[in-house]
C-alpha cells in the first residue's frame, strides 16, 4: 500500500465531510495556531490536518522541518517561514496577511507559542483584533511532565535556560523555594554542566532528563543529579533535552 498516496486521499475526504472545515471556510481571516507532532509523525490530531489542508498559508518555524510532514499527508497548502531570527521583520506582513486570509501558524515540533516565535505573533494578533484559534493537540511540556513520574497537582514550566552559569545559578537559587516540580530546556551541549550546577541547589531532590520524546530512540533517565551528570559524562547526549526536578520531598519531622 503506498502510504503516502492513501493519507492524501483520506485527508482530502476528511476535508469534505469535516464540519470544522466548513467552520474555517465560514471565516474570512484569523490566525489558527496549530500543534503538530514532537517527533512521531502519526500523533498529529484530524482537527489539525483538516486546519493545514483548509487555510490559505501556513507559517512554518522552518519549512525543512514542515514540509515532510504536510508531504507525508498530501497537505497542498501555500507555506512560508517564520521564525526567531526574522519574526520582528516579518510581524507586520504576516498580521497584514491574518487580516486577509486564513492563516496557521506551526512550530517545528508540539504546540506553537511554547519557548518559540510564536508568541509575538499570537499575541499581536490579540492585540490587533484579529480572530485566534487554538487547536489542541501535543506538548512536550505535558508529555515529559507525565513522562517524568514526578505527577503532583501542578509545576512550574520555565522554558528554555541561559547560556552562562550565572544567569542559571539565579534562576535556579529563585524557584528552589517554590514546593512543586521545575521543568527546563537544555541544549544537549550544557546538559552536563547544568545538571552539575541544579545538584549544587536543588540538593538532595530527584531529576529526570528527557530527549527525543516520542521518537524511536527516545530516552528517560531519572535518579539524583549526581547519578544523571555520570549518565551523560560517559554517553554525551543527542536532540533536545528536558529536565523536570522533582517537588521537594516532605520534611521528617521527629515526634
Amino acid at each position: 500500500m503506498n502510504l503516502k498516496k492513501e493519507f492524501s486521499v483520506n485527508v482530502n475526504t476528511l476535508c469534505e465531510h469535516s464540519s470544522w472545515a466548513a467552520q474555517i471556510k465560514s471565516v474570512p481571516c484569523g490566525l489558527f495556531v496549530v500543534p503538530t507532532p514532537i517527533g512521531h509523525r502519526e500523533d498529529i490530531s484530524l482537527r489539525a490536518l483538516v486546519t493545514l489542508n483548509t487555510v490559505d498559508v501556513i507559517v512554518c518555524e522552518d519549512t525543512r522541518i514542515t514540509r515532510p510532514l504536510l508531504q507525508y499527508y498530501g497537505i497542498q497548502s501555500q507555506y512560508i517561514s517564520y521564525h526567531q531570527h526574522n519574526e520582528k521583520s516579518k510581524l507586520n506582513a504576516v498580521l497584514t496577511l491574518a487580516r486577509q486570509q486564513r492563516i496557521a501558524l506551526v512550530s517545528d515540533r508540539g504546540t506553537p507559542g511554547v519557548s518559540d516565535a510564536g508568541i509575538l505573533l499570537i499575541s499581536s494578533c490579540y492585540q490587533e483584533n484579529i480572530p485566534v484559534h487554538i487547536i489542541p493537540g501535543p506538548c512536550s511540556v505535558i508529555q515529559s511532565f507525565l513522562a517524568s513520574g514526578f505527577i503532583e497537582n501542578n509545576f512550574l514550566f520555565y522554558g528554555f535556560l541561559p547560556r552562562t552559569i550565572g544567569a542559571q545559578r539565579s534562576i535556579f537559587e529563585s524557584l528552589h523555594p517554590i514546593p512543586m516540580a521545575l521543568i527546563f530546556f537544555e541544549s544537549p551541549y550544557r546538559l552536563k554542566k547544568t545538571l552539575m550546577l541544579m545538584g549544587t541547589i536543588f540538593h538532595h531532590r530527584q531529576a529526570c532528563v528527557l530527549r527525543e520524546l516520542t521518537k524511536r530512540f527516545e530516552e528517560i533517565q531519572r535518579g539524583t543529579f549526581s547519578t544523571l551528570t555520570e549518565i551523560f559524562e560517559k554517553r554525551p547526549p543527542k536532540g533536545e533535552c528536558i529536565i523536570v526536578v522533582a517537588k521537594p520531598s516532605p520534611k521528617k519531622t521527629t515526634g
